[in-house]
């Protein structure tokens, strides 16, 4: 088990490198970065000035190393437009964006889990198609569509629940439920999927054999077995949320990572987009590592090996 997670975290690292490499060279992809910083009628020798000041003339391979060192201690610069350093901004922003991607999970658990038990144990019944459905509905959906009728209907029309902003519980449940539904809907169909092939094994035949109720074979041999793909999923899609939220965040207003980046690439706001780039991608990578813990602790199977 040591060994294997030490295996995983050298992995995690060579990763986090290769991410520093790639928002290192977001500061080059839209061409020269003082061009970025300064107006388009600075004078040339002011522009040679502060390319000098802060190293951009010095080889490409010290800028990088003096960007680690930087990312490192977690500092990536000044935010050019709030003048404060831009991991502090990202921080201050991360609490809201946890918020919503804990609360968008615990919604599609909620939905899924059920809608995957029923539709696998009433399989080609008129229950089961309807819960497929339904499931395919939600993974068909795009997320702007979904959250835009949500706003329309619950928040404007309706006036059940504040459409903006970040506060009590009830600004969290449209982002949420916007977030989750995607991954509701995967989540069900692959646990259904499972579901009933674990149903067709020769050990859930021994148990109904032994006169095992039904309940208990459903619930504490199947669901056991079939839970594993499911934190894949949920790993993988938790990964998406914690980065992928932006457009969710933006129609809402919600006060998170995704809309802060957004802004600030229209800023063009390069130390806040390297800083929350590098934050998610640890977050990303750690998700991960986690994920791989879990799977020792519900599959022995796994730790053996």
């Amino acid at each position: 088990m040591s060994k294997s997670l030490l295996r995983k975290l050298r992995n995690a690292l060579i990763v986090l490198f290769g991410v520093s490499l790639i928002v290192f060279m977001l500061m080059y992809l839209s061409g020269d970065p003082i061009a970025l910083l300064l107006p388009m009628d600075t004078a040339p020798e002011v522009a040679e000035a502060m390319r000098e000041s802060l190293g951009f003339n010095d080889p490409l391979y010290i800028q990088y190393f003096r960007f680690l060192s930087g990312a490192v201690r977690g500092d990536f610069g000044n935010s050019l437009h709030h003048n404060q350093p831009a991991m502090g901004l990202i921080i201050e922003r991360m609490p809201a964006t946890i918020e919503l991607t804990l609360a968008s999970v615990l919604i599609a658990l909620a939905i899924a889990v059920p809608l995957g038990l029923v539709t696998a144990v009433f399989s080609n019944t008129i229950i089961d198609y309807i819960g497929s459905i339904l499931a395919l509905i939600g993974q068909s959906m795009p997320v702007f569509w979904l959250g835009l009728m949500l706003l329309y209907v619950a928040g404007v029309k309706y006036r059940l629940l504040p459409i903006t902003g970040r506060g009590t519980w009830q600004h969290l449940l449209l982002p949420a439920f916007t977030v989750g539904a995607y991954t509701a809907a995967t989540i069900a169909r692959m646990l259904r999927s499972r579901m009933i092939e674990i149903m067709q094994q020769d050990y859930i035949k021994t148990a109904r054999a032994k006169g095992v109720r039904h309940k208990w074979i459903v619930l504490k041999h199947a669901l056991r077995n079939a839970v594993l793909p499911v934190i894949t999923i949920l790993a993988l899609q938790l990964g998406t949320l914690l980065g992928g939220a932006v457009i969710t965040e933006t129609i809402f207003a919600w006060p998170g990572v995704g809309r802060f980046m957004l802004q600030a690439i229209q800023n063009r706001d390069i130390a806040i987009v390297q800083a929350g780039v590098f934050i998610l991608a640890v977050s990303i990578v750690f998700i991960n590592i986690f994920t791989d813990v879990i799977y020792t602790v519900l599959d022995p199977r796994i730790r053996y090996e």
